[in-house]
């Protein structure tokens, strides 16, 4: 053979080596573009309970042809339709197809164009989309292929504080989720979250997903009693709440809290949690009661010894209803009760705006001490009433017991002896007594707006002095009405006393 004879049949070898590379290169490409997520057959329960099925069909990289088939369809008065459209990827996201759909009802004729948006999860191998019109507005589909494994995902068990207004779950992670929340009729939407199951480093690592107030779209809902939240995941998990009335008593005098929980689609019993979620470190432990959630039975969770419950620190309170899911509210309270012994009278603040405050007079805290008066009063806007000697015609003494309650808060003031004797506005100063050794805060000044200082009573006898010109502040008898000398107890209630007139 000669050497052109060689280099002839050497070239013709290359190239059938580079033909059949093609072949293969391309049949590989072919078979990849054949295994595009969206094309193909997908099977789903809608949320309306009725069975779908669904062919995207098209070339590798689109437009698709999509037929969707449904035996139950709201628009069609709940008979079945065919839905068909075309859609293309998204072109900043080859896992979103983003379609145009016609829907055409078969018995009523009726017909419907819309917009919608698939989405492949590799990790499931399913596709989701999610409804921003007509009555299931933020509710979520997942699409699987047929002949998935018969055995279910991992139950979607969901948190929720409405107290709060958060929503959380421990969920594997990897996951996408949506959550939906609706008023009581289940469709109106308040708001939607979708985010994915991750470890979180304040579970210790343990994998979910917990809202945060940006998390929301449009904004954070207020979630009330009797509210819905549905929740779905990309493995076609899925499962919703209502929300029950989880009703609270704080009593900063015993340190307890006790209350009922209605929720009238219980038969049984549910199992609740009190937790000490504002309660300094290291914290007391949880309480725990079972009650039936018929808005009567009571439960009732005490920390007496444990706790000093403060005012604005938070008690969580929470049911495990027999459908596995958990629901809490949280009750805290920043009232107050200012009282005095020397004027007969007390008033409030940040008690619940509107409430009807039930005001009692008790000769002393002791147990089963007399009762001296009761009477009730509404709040205003800024949870205020005021009592005086013309509602109670008592003579307040030290020792007195005074307690206020409204629907969320008791409290209780026990009436010391305080006084200001002298109001001195030549040399700037005040002066009184007090419990001995009490801290005693001091105040002067016009109707609007006064200067103050702390001062500590003596140890012996109880006197204080507060001098002014230590501030410096220059004290003037039209400030005389205004001014005033206060002691706090420990839930941040007050013994008042006035300057001589």
């Amino acid at each position: 053979m000669n050497t052109k004879s060689a280099i002839r049949i050497l070239n013709r070898s290359l190239i059938l080596m580079l033909a059949m590379a093609i072949g293969f290169s391309l049949t590989s490409v072919a078979q990849a573009a054949l295994q595009s997520p969206f094309l193909g057959h997908w099977e789903a329960t809608d949320v309306d309970g009725s069975e779908m099925g669904l062919t995207i069909a098209g070339r590798p990289n689109g437009p698709f042809q999509i037929t969707w088939t449904d035996n139950y369809i709201s628009f069609c008065d709940g008979r079945a339709g065919i839905i068909r459209g075309s859609g293309l990827l998204n072109e900043a996201d080859p896992n979103l197809l983003e379609a145009d759909l016609h829907l055409e009802c078969f018995i009523t004729g009726e017909m419907l164009d819309f917009r919608m948006t698939f989405r492949y999860h590799s990790a499931t191998n399913t596709l989701s989309i999610r409804y921003d019109f007509g009555q299931f507005t933020g509710q979520v589909t997942i699409w699987h292929r047929p002949g998935r494994p018969q055995e279910p995902p991992p139950g979607l068990n969901l948190r929720v504080n409405y107290g709060d207004d958060w929503v959380e779950s421990f969920y594997e992670a990897g996951h996408t989720v949506w959550i939906s929340v609706t008023e009581d009729d289940g469709v109106t939407v308040k708001a939607i979250a979708e985010l994915v199951t991750e470890p979180k480093d304040f579970w210790g690592g343990e994998p979910g997903f917990q809202i945060q107030p940006e998390d929301w779209y449009p904004a954070q809902p207020d979630i009330q009693p009797y509210d819905w939240v549905y929740g779905w995941v990309d493995n076609g998990a899925s499962a919703q709440v209502q929300i029950g009335d989880v009703r609270g008593m704080l009593d900063l005098d015993a340190d307890t809290i006790s209350g009922t929980i209605e929720t009238p689609w219980f038969t049984s019993s549910v199992d609740v949690e009190c937790f000490p979620w504002g309660a300094p470190e290291p914290q007391p432990e949880m309480k725990y009661d079972a009650v039936q959630p018929d808005g009567e039975d009571p439960y009732s969770c005490s920390w007496a010894g444990e706790w000093d419950i403060q005012p604005g620190e938070p008690v969580g309170v929470g049911y495990f209803g027999p459908d596995g899911h958990w629901v809490a509210n949280t009750f805290q309270t920043h009232a107050r009760i200012i009282a005095s012994t020397v004027g007969d009278w007390l008033w409030t603040t940040d008690f619940t705006p509107g409430a009807s405050l039930t005001i009692s007079i008790y000769a002393s805290q002791d147990p089963g001490s007399e009762l001296l008066w009761e009477g009730s009063k509404v709040a205003d806007d800024s949870g205020f009433v005021i009592v005086d000697p013309s509602d109670h015609s008592l003579d307040l003494v030290p020792g007195n017991y005074l307690t206020v309650a409204d629907e969320s808060v008791r409290k209780g003031i026990v009436l010391e002896a305080i006084t200001v004797e002298m109001f001195d506005v030549d040399l700037d100063f005040m002066t009184g007594t007090a419990p001995a050794g009490s801290a005693v805060w001091v105040a002067a000044g016009p109707q609007d707006w006064q200067e103050g200082m702390s001062v500590l009573a003596d140890p012996s006898t109880g006197v204080w002095i507060a001098d002014f010109t230590t501030i410096p502040f220059d004290i003037t008898e039209e400030m005389r009405p205004w001014s005033y000398a206060q002691i706090f107890d420990n839930d941040g209630d007050v013994n008042e006393a006035d300057p001589p007139p």
